[in-house]
């Protein structure tokens, strides 16, 4: 059966191309280009996918929606609404550069400000003739200088490698950026330390936990695919404290690696054990003979359901301690080396230690 996708209107000259195009391409799809936003209010019923922007007041129709495209990088105010938000399709944007090369403007203004045209076009203006002496600083000499791009995406990466034409070197904001991380790292707690502060503070409980952090993969990378979450990400553990402070994070393993081998792999519960913290965590890490887990199966007898709800109310807190990670973009979906996953986290964890 074909899988409905919408090209929601109002329609243009390029959206009737693309969905053409789609059509040839995945024969798979039923394409459905509306002209009306009557025909978009009877189509996005059955649509599973989705191109454009979708009205509010469509939105309760989108019952089968699991996917929308926005039409732009960067959509304007209003395109993301509070129901909108809250509701479980996926939203994806373009990217890369589709329009004018913003990195060519970029270069333009650097050029201008290395030979200190700020200063002597306005000097111009007045009929000014103040010539600088060269050691002032307005004139910078570029393959002297370094160039920190904040944000290495498509207009990032284009802007470094015209910056690299000039003599600037294209690695060093990334080097910087990796060292510095690295270094915030290097303070981040050891498990060992980190147990043994747990039990000095006197918790009653710490909370074990492993989330996923997505990763910019292919189909190609299956280890790096959670088959739990659909998705390709790399495997942190968490210990949390029972009010959800992050009390440790570990290194980064693939995403096909289950929360109970990554750990074993890290020895978690073997420290919490010698140190005799008692762990709750979630079924991932059922077969453990020290952590808490809930009772799994159905039908359960009542004391084991109220067990588990107990369960369920004293590891809630815990769980914003992922989400204290996650609120930093840069782990939302990592977009660089995968395998520096870890060091971000511990990174982070760090910079919230210093920020307590």
């Amino acid at each position: 059966m074909p899988i409905p996708m919408l090209f929601l209107p109002p329609q243009s000259e390029k959206t009737r191309e693309w969905a053409q195009a789609v059509a040839e391409a995945c024969p798979e799809l039923e394409v459905i280009v509306p002209e009306t936003r009557e025909g978009a209010e009877q189509a996005i019923a059955l649509a599973e996918g989705a191109f454009g922007t979708i009205p509010q007041e469509l939105l309760p129709r989108a019952n089968h929606l699991r996917w929308l495209q926005a039409p732009q990088a960067a959509p304007p105010a209003g395109y993301y609404y509070p129901e909108l938000i809250a509701h479980p399709v996926q939203i994806t944007n373009f990217r890369e550069i589709y329009n004018d090369h913003i990195a060519a403007h970029i270069m333009s203004f650097v050029l201008a400000f290395a030979r200190g045209l700020h200063i002597y076009l306005p000097q111009q203006l007045r009929r000014e003739w103040k010539p600088e002496p060269r050691e002032s600083g307005d004139v910078v000499h570029l393959p002297e200088a370094t160039a920190l791009i904040v944000g290495v995406g498509g207009i990032g990466a284009e802007a470094a490698r015209l910056a690299a034409g000039f003599g600037i070197g294209r690695t060093t904001a990334w080097r910087y950026v990796n060292e510095t991380a690295e270094l915030l790292a290097a303070r981040a707690p050891k498990l060992r330390k980190a147990v043994r502060d747990a039990k000095r503070a006197g918790h009653a409980y710490v909370i074990l936990d492993g989330t996923l952090i997505p990763v910019d993969r292919v189909a190609a990378d299956r280890p790096f695919y959670s088959g739990k979450h659909k998705k390709h990400g790399r495997n942190l553990q968490v210990i949390a404290s029972p009010d959800g402070d992050v009390l440790w994070v570990s290194g980064a393993l693939p995403g096909s690696v289950h929360d109970k081998r990554a750990e074993w792999i890290w020895g978690v519960l073997d420290e919490l054990e010698k140190a005799g913290l008692v762990t709750l965590a979630d079924k991932g890490y059922q077969g453990s003979t020290w952590a808490k887990v809930p009772y799994k199966g159905r039908n359960k007898p009542g004391p084991q359901k109220e067990a588990n709800k107990a369960h369920a109310k004293l590891r809630a807190l815990g769980e914003r301690a992922n989400a204290q990670l996650k609120v930093w973009k840069i782990l939302s979906k990592l977009r660089c080396c995968p395998w520096r996953a870890g060091t971000f986290a511990k990174a982070i964890h760090v910079l919230q230690l210093c920020g307590a």
